[in-house]
């Protein structure tokens, strides 16, 4: 079965309580909105940002609130559901699914702030677009029941098209104690923009700089990331659905790794087609009857797959509350880094299968294998950091 066979056989169902649009139906949305995109690709990537015509399509599509808490009018449906809508998106640009993407895993983010912040940020719009960077690059300090920020953050993917910002940094909360790891939210006007994204992957993304000067943080724009590995921060934000109980440290790998499969699947489709009517020019005859390709499509379709079914593996182990310890989210951690390598070995197969005409810049081929490296260089999916983490709790079970 192929991955979008797979995906196609998961996503049926009716639709959701309530009146809420099912799994299946927002992937309908998605496939949907996929066409109403195209005329944004080339835009987008000699702009070098996602055009504003297709975030406010995304928008107008209805998919805002997937992953967004239920009060505040979300769907919340799981990880899967949104490597699902994905994918169509990425069938036609992989920057569009990695900025789309996050509008929709943000509105996930804001569910960790306290109520009164988010209750803020929807009076002000019903489809928040908020950007972010949580790399702690930022340095706040106390300033009574407030706090001071100043810092520059980098590659904050789409921060063109929002109006809010969340940002990692440090904060000396109290005198002689050590900085404390958290989350910042900016409002409209508190950060500025500096243009520095020139990329070969993911171009059309705008992860551009995020510059604060002396921002002054109300105390309920900032959560401490300390609890992010092992606690249940429902009481605080309100939100008691199990993608919220569950802490974001067990569950963050999705917002990079679901554009990731979705682009994967688009070059495999891609060099499928592209080879199917080619004829050979060192050996005569059809390309599609060489052995060689012919393995080597099956063995990267087989590695898809299997990324696509881990994927859906540790969205269930979330559902079913297995990803609240350090020990489950190591294996969460380690489960991720296996899929985002797996992903990265299928896609060097195949841009090889696609030959020396792969290389041609102006053709998606080669744009899904440039766009699917640019995400495998994200810091947050180094596989032996990934790897390691389970590896030193395998080791501290035995000894």
């Amino acid at each position: 079965m192929s991955p979008e066979a797979q995906m196609k056989s998961e996503t049926s169902g009716e639709a959701g309580a309530g009146g809420v649009p099912s799994h299946a139906d927002c992937v309908a949305m998605a496939e949907e909105l996929a066409p109403r995109l195209a005329p944004f690709v080339d835009e987008a990537e000699r702009s070098r940002r996602v055009p504003k015509g297709a975030a406010d399509a995304l928008i107008a599509s209805g998919l805002m609130p997937l992953v967004r808490p239920a009060r505040h009018g979300g769907y919340e449906h799981g990880w899967m559901a949104y490597a699902d809508v994905l994918a169509p998106i990425a069938r036609q640009s992989g920057s569009l699914a990695w900025v789309l993407g996050f509008l929709l895993h943000h509105q996930w983010a804001l569910g960790f702030f306290p109520q009164a912040t988010q209750d803020e940020v929807y009076s002000q719009a019903a489809d928040p677009c908020i950007a972010s960077m949580f790399a702690p690059s930022g340095r706040a300090k106390a300033e009574g029941s407030k706090l001071r920020l100043n810092g520059e953050w980098s590659f904050s993917s789409g921060i063109d098209n929002c109006d809010w910002v969340m940002l990692g940094g440090f904060a000396e909360v109290a005198p002689g104690e050590p900085p404390v790891n958290g989350w910042f939210l900016l409002k409209p006007g508190q950060f500025e923009v500096r243009d520095t994204w020139h990329a070969v992957g993911l171009s059309g993304t705008g992860s551009n700089n995020v510059v604060v000067r002396d921002a002054l943080i109300d105390e309920d724009h900032w959560v401490r990331a300390d609890p992010f590995g092992n606690d249940d921060m429902s009481a605080r934000s309100g939100n008691g659905g199990i993608r919220f109980t569950t802490p974001p440290a067990g569950q963050f790998q999705y917002g990079l790794v679901a554009p990731m499969i979705g682009i994967a699947m688009a070059l495999h489709a891609e060099v499928l087609r592209f080879n199917a009517g080619r004829q050979g020019l060192l050996i005569p005859g059809k390309i599609a009857d060489d052995p060689f390709l012919q393995a080597g499509l099956g063995e990267s379709e087989a590695e898809l797959a299997a990324a696509y079914a881990a994927m859906s593996k540790l969205d269930d182990a979330i559902t079913a509350g297995e990803m609240r310890t350090p020990d489950g989210i190591a294996r969460f951690r380690a489960g991720m880094g296996f899929v985002a390598k797996t992903i990265t070995t299928a896609s060097e197969r195949l841009f090889y299968l696609s030959g020396g005409r792969g290389l041609d810049s102006r053709k998606p081929l080669s744009r899904h294998w440039r766009d699917l490296h640019a995400i495998t260089n994200h810091a947050a999916l180094k596989y032996e950091v990934m790897f390691q983490g389970l590896g030193q709790a395998a080791l501290a079970r035995v000894g």
